[in-house]
């Protein structure tokens, strides 16, 4: 009997130390684990569009655009709340996973900090006096030696214009265009021209600061150009700009500071329906680059437009291949090659003339009509295919021999580059950032296109991720115990 009973406590007392040791090395583990991923980041992109990854673009970027500065180049982004915080939201988690990746690849150069702005407002005071904006934890800084981003989380997704909801990521882009800003001593900067009736989009100044350059206004009829300008913009003008002065030629008119700064540098024109006749600004981009627009003639096309609206909502065609149309196919690729179903859009639009035979420059139409658009002025209609984007390239040689290309886009609609053409999923932000990155003589604008959430073959929210850390952490202990308590009693039988 003593050796039955002495039997039965032996293999029960051991039954009772495995399940506990098991259990120990279970809860162990989940604590090295989780101490591991909060210092290395362990989380693994499962997702179809690897929305948390980095792709080559990114190193190109900043090897292009930091140089000799690539290998020491400092970054931290910080978010605005604590870590768990900031991982219990899954617009914040995006944002956040991304930023770890960033971290990670680059260990050296880009650190990730948390600070809770609540139990410590002082920690962005600066940024608060400097930018004179309102911080909060909705937002993001990207801070670099020579300038710092404040990006609002939102800047990071693509709002569908169908239906409001989230339709794309582009984390990447804004993350190494911030990270290049921040970077770099003397950004580029798009100058847009004022004091003639213009109108700006934001989305379309934020799109050119989202590239990596300084946005900027300029009124040509005080000011000189800066050497700094790579892109200047009119955009929607409504009155003429200052022409030559054939009696006083010496005179620096606004035309005359146009015409020298075209010589080595980009313009980008956008008019509408209701761009009136602007004599000196036509003559210049007629004579000088084979571009010119109708005034009050209105496009539009019962064929293809925007499904749901007026026939005046015209989707663009693709003109050209590498090899018939290079530099208007260039500026297009990223869109006409990336599959069906992404429209770019031109609302308003008035008929361009191009003059493609030009014989010293290269005049290309980029994208037209359908064939079956019309032109409609003073009640009567024309019908055929209608340029609506056109590109001049002219190239020469700097003072080290070399080669400069100079271009000049005209958009035969104002509202190609609107808040809803450029915030949503229309091929229209596309373009206009293969513009800046043709047009920059400093190759360092990230061309890093958005991730959409379409098809992702693993989605696991906050409640289901809550969820799935309770059974792992709590039930399957609980089960491993009652598992051991039914053997431990089945022994004490034995």
């Amino acid at each position: 009997m003593k050796n039955t009973t002495a039997k039965k406590f032996k293999y029960g007392s051991l039954s009772v130390v495995i399940t506990v040791v098991f259990i120990a090395l279970i809860i162990g583990v989940n604590l090295i684990v989780s101490s591991l991923d909060a210092s290395f980041n362990l989380r693994v992109d499962l997702t179809e569009t690897e929305l948390y990854s980095i792709s080559p673009e990114t190193d190109v970027a900043l090897r292009a655009g930091l140089g000799d500065n690539y290998e020491t180049f400092k970054v931290t982004i910080k978010f605005l709340d604590e870590r768990d915080v900031i991982e219990s939201s899954q617009t914040a988690l995006y944002v956040q996973q991304l930023a770890e990746e960033y971290a990670r690849q680059y260990p050296n150069n880009i650190s990730v900090e948390y600070i809770d702005i609540t139990k410590n407002p002082s920690a962005v005071e600066k940024y608060l006096n400097e930018t004179q904006t309102s911080v909060d934890p909705n937002y993001v800084i990207i801070e670099g030696a020579y300038h710092y981003r404040i990006l609002h989380l939102a800047a990071f997704y693509i709002t569908s214009e169908d239906t409001g909801a989230l339709y794309a990521f582009q984390g990447e882009s804004r993350f190494t265009a911030a990270i290049l800003q921040s970077s770099i001593e003397t950004p580029q900067i798009v100058a847009f021209t004022t004091q003639h009736g213009e109108s700006t989009s934001q989305s379309m100044m934020l799109m050119f600061d989202e590239a990596g350059f300084e946005v900027r206004t300029i009124d040509l009829a005080s000011e000189e150009i800066p050497e700094d300008v790579r892109i200047l913009v009119i955009s929607n003008p409504t009155n003429d700009f200052q022409g030559f002065d054939g009696e006083n030629p010496n005179v620096r008119t606004e035309m005359v500071k146009i015409n020298e700064y075209m010589q080595s540098r980009s313009l980008i024109v956008l008019v509408n329906k209701d761009t009136p006749a602007l004599p000196n600004l036509q003559e210049y981009l007629w004579e000088y680059w084979g571009l010119d627009y109708k005034p009050q003639h209105l496009i539009s096309d019962e064929k293809s437009s925007l499904p749901g609206t007026d026939t005046y909502s015209v989707i663009g065609e693709y003109v050209g291949t590498s090899e018939t149309a290079p530099n208007a196919y260039q500026l297009h690729q990223t869109v006409s090659q990336s599959g069906a179903g992404i429209r770019t859009v031109f609302r308003n639009a008035t008929e361009l003339v191009v003059d493609t035979s030009k014989s010293d420059k290269i005049v290309e139409v980029a994208l037209q009509t359908s064939p079956e658009a019309t032109s409609e002025y003073g009640g009567e209609t024309s019908t055929g295919s209608f340029p609506l984007l056109a590109l001049s390239t002219d190239m020469n040689y700097a003072a080290d021999s070399s080669a400069q290309y100079r271009y000049v886009m005209l958009v035969a609609s104002t509202d190609f580059a609107n808040d809803s053409f450029l915030t949503s999923g229309y091929g229209n932000r596309r373009i206009l950032s293969s513009a800046a990155r043709m047009m920059s003589t400093q190759r360092n604008i990230p061309e890093i296109d958005y991730k959409t959430f379409e098809d992702e073959p693993l989605t696991l929210d906050q409640e289901t991720a809550k969820n799935l850390t309770i059974f792992i952490t709590v039930f399957a202990p609980l089960i491993i115990i009652i598992v051991g308590l039914v053997v431990y009693l089945r022994r004490r039988h034995l």
